[in-house]
């Protein structure tokens, strides 16, 4: 891309909001309306999505990135966890350096700092494949919290689809939400695997927790043509008009207006 794209990705990763502007996000963060008013539709940008992008992209440029590397430095002890996990992958990609001691970091789920590393595992991205079979195994860990971690780290990774995506499908039925969601997100990465990972989120379009039904409507729609959607998604939606979540029957009927179909609850 270039010695200016790289500045300007710098000059991003070092950009700081102003006092007044770091009230009015924090004020939003506690205030759902003001939040999806301004922030949300990114009328108003916080330095730390600013912060976690810039970072991304130099790792996306690699070798020709190398000028970033003071700064990624300085991002990667950012006490914002997100931050720090982009630079560091960043640093990774941008050194060409190994992952291996990162996989062998996570191997120990029990370490400080393991959660962590996690985190820089999915944002290496197809450079951390080597991880998968670990990564794999977590998914069946007692912990919930590792069971999330590794849905995660896998849907940033989405490398080896043959050892994946069973391992993910699994996880739908799983007890935690936080899990079922994560793993949803992480499965729609797998284009090419759509007919089963279709057959799998369909029976989630009847959980009753909001995020986990809203990630199966919105991955379907990502999926499926107009076609599909009107054989296979709208039935789901008009099923979804008699859940016991009144949140979800409020989306049910505005995913069926979007689409043009007719509300048909019973």
């Amino acid at each position: 891309m270039g010695e200016p794209a790289v500045s300007g990705l710098i000059d991003l990763l070092e950009k700081h909001d102003s006092a007044l502007k770091r009230r009015f996000v924090q004020y939003a963060s506690r205030h759902a309306e003001v939040h999806n008013r301004f922030i949300a539709p990114r009328h108003v940008v916080p330095e730390k999505t600013y912060h976690e992008q810039a970072a991304t992209a130099l790792g996306e440029i690699g070798p020709s990135a190398r000028a970033a590397i003071p700064a990624l430095l300085i991002a990667s002890t950012n006490a914002d966890r997100l931050i720090a996990a982009r630079a560091r992958a960043a640093l990774v990609k941008i050194r060409q350096e190994s992952v291996a001691p990162f996989v062998e970091q996570a191997a120990d789920s029990r370490t400080t700092n393991w959660y962590d590393t996690m985190l820089v595992l999915k944002y290496l991205g197809t450079n951390a494949e080597s991880a998968v079979p670990l990564l794999t195994q977590f998914l069946s860990n007692t912990n919930a919290m590792v069971r999330d971690s590794a849905a995660e780290a896998l849907g940033g990774i989405v490398s080896h689809p043959e050892i994946c995506v069973p391992a993910l499908l699994i996880c739908l039925k799983d007890s935690d939400a936080y899990v079922r969601r994560d793993a949803v997100d992480a499965l729609c990465k797998f284009k090419n695997e759509k007919v089963q990972i279709v057959a799998g989120l369909l029976p989630l379009m009847q959980d009753k927790d909001l995020n986990t039904w809203l990630g199966a409507a919105i991955g379907l729609e990502g999926m499926l043509s107009p076609e599909e959607i009107n054989s296979v998604i709208v039935p789901a939606l008009n099923q979804s008009l008699n859940s016991p979540n009144p949140v979800i029957r409020e989306n049910a009927a505005l995913f069926l207006k979007r689409h043009k179909a007719p509300a048909t609850a019973k």
